[in-house]
């Protein structure tokens, strides 16, 4: 069986991963938090020596991140996802790390899929949700320009000087947010110019 998953939530974007020491037997899920050190705590609890280590000084740079998102993509290989599927940077946010994991395996999926969150998923939490909370988001440069052509083709208003999302959206309510003309603009302008990309979206804070 074959079944492709994103480490991407889709839409409003946390993709997660990173595997490095072994989880507790109880297989407990790690917290979701954007303080490093909540995050901290949670590593050292659970014997996550290297995500401890990343994040013992406080901050997480680019480079540790992308380390991070490279030890889940081995994660998700040694548990039977495909291996060498490259990874890309999100055009939306800028940001942050994506990639398609075909599964190949046997294992049940459901069990397969709770495995992946735990083992792989969890650690790199705690790296990349404290890390996509602080880092500015930048939309890709040519991204960027089709989604101006877009909104000025549709009557949107804009003030030409936005570089994410969150501030071409600013003001509007949750509804317009998910559902309206910007948001339509994005998925036609993503879909041009990065046919390929998958689970692209955005990350709203």
């Amino acid at each position: 069986m074959r079944r492709s998953l994103s480490a991407s939530a889709s839409l409003i974007v946390i993709a997660l991963a990173g595997c490095s020491a072994p989880v507790p037997d109880e297989r407990t899920e790690l917290p979701t938090t954007a303080s490093i050190a909540e995050a901290l705590r949670a590593a050292e609890s659970s014997g996550l020596d290297w995500e401890a280590d990343v994040l013992r000084d406080g901050t997480i740079t680019a480079g540790e991140y992308e380390d991070a998102y490279d030890r889940y993509m081995q994660c998700l290989a040694e548990r039977g996802y495909v291996d060498g599927v490259p990874k890309y940077l999100d055009p939306v946010n800028g940001i942050q790390w994506k990639s398609l994991q075909p599964y190949g395996g046997t294992e049940d999926l459901e069990v397969m899929e709770r495995t992946m969150h735990v083992e792989c998923v969890g650690p790199l939490q705690l790296v990349e949700v404290p890390y996509l909370h602080v880092t500015p988001q930048r939309m890709e440069g040519r991204l960027l320009a089709r989604f101006r052509e877009c909104l000025d083709a549709n009557g949107l208003e804009h003030a030409g000087t936005e570089v994410n999302y969150d501030e071409f959206t600013t003001g509007l309510i949750d509804e317009e947010f998910a559902y309206g003309p910007h948001f339509d603009c994005l998925a036609e302008s993503v879909h041009e110019v990065h046919p390929d990309a998958i689970g692209a979206g955005v990350a709203r804070r």
